[in-house]
């Protein structure tokens, strides 16, 4: 929904401009801005799954606790990410996608308030996404659990200097054009240089429009291809008035 309103938002170094964003700067990014309703993050990581038959590796993602309700994703039962519950040292949560649910757990509406082990941890499941959503950015993938970013065991989450394949995604607050937005976290970024010299010198935010990171400049090359169809469409109509003529002369 209002799709228009969405960036990706990724760090911007002079020698690369759309870096992963790392969690300590992702949370002052998230206090200090005025142009989004909302920003979070997200990685994509693999699972080991046990306790449920055969244990097998799956697909995941750590993400923020407004991803979700930032693209407008309403779960199939049971609820979203609150906020707060995606902070380090929360109780482990997770979300589970629609046909995760129907091949582990045969699709059973009392799933919630279950446990499922993720990597030796019991996660307790609030929520079902449905397998409509698929959000193809990034390294993001719709996948089989949506773990809180905060449950990532490791203590690189915690640097300010890390780059550990954090990328975000924002909603423009209503009337805030992209250009306002960046002029916005480019003096957060400049605030944040000063306070920490040393991690975040020359950082700075990245703003893409979705629509624009999913399809790339496809645009120049979409407005080719009708520049030539409708060329190719003109020689068949004058070839068809041609035969329409040469017959009504003979």
């Amino acid at each position: 929904p209002h799709s228009g309103e969405l960036v990706c938002v990724d760090a911007s170094k002079p020698n690369f401009e759309h870096g992963s964003v790392s969690y300590p700067n992702f949370r002052d990014w998230q206090r200090d801005n005025r142009s989004f309703t909302a920003l979070a993050i997200y990685r994509h990581n693999g699972f080991l799954l046990t306790g449920a038959g055969q244990s097998e590796r799956i697909h995941g993602d750590f993400v923020s606790s407004d991803l979700f309700s930032i693209l407008g994703v309403k779960p199939v039962i049971g609820r979203l990410f609150a906020p707060g519950e995606d902070e380090i040292g929360h109780a482990p949560l997770v979300l589970i996608g629609q046909g995760f649910w129907a091949r582990k757990l045969g699709s059973d509406p009392n799933v919630i308030g279950h446990a499922i082990d993720l990597d030796g941890r019991a996660f307790t499941i609030i929520g079902v996404i449905p397998s409509s959503f698929d959000l193809n950015v990034g390294n993001f993938k719709s996948e089989d659990v949506y773990v809180p970013i905060g449950q990532w065991d490791t203590g690189a989450l915690k640097l300010r200097g890390a780059g550990l394949g954090l990328h975000g995604i924002a909603r423009l607050k209503p009337g805030v054009t992209l250009a306002q937005a960046r002029d916005d976290m480019n003096a957060v970024s400049d605030h944040l240089a000063a306070v920490y010299p040393e991690e975040d010198h020359g950082l700075r935010a990245s703003l893409t429009p979705l629509r624009q990171a999913i399809v790339g400049s496809v645009q120049p090359i979409l407005l080719v291809l009708l520049a030539a169809v409708g060329f190719v469409l003109l020689i068949a109509c004058v070839n068809v008035a041609n035969l329409l003529l040469a017959r009504a002369s003979s």
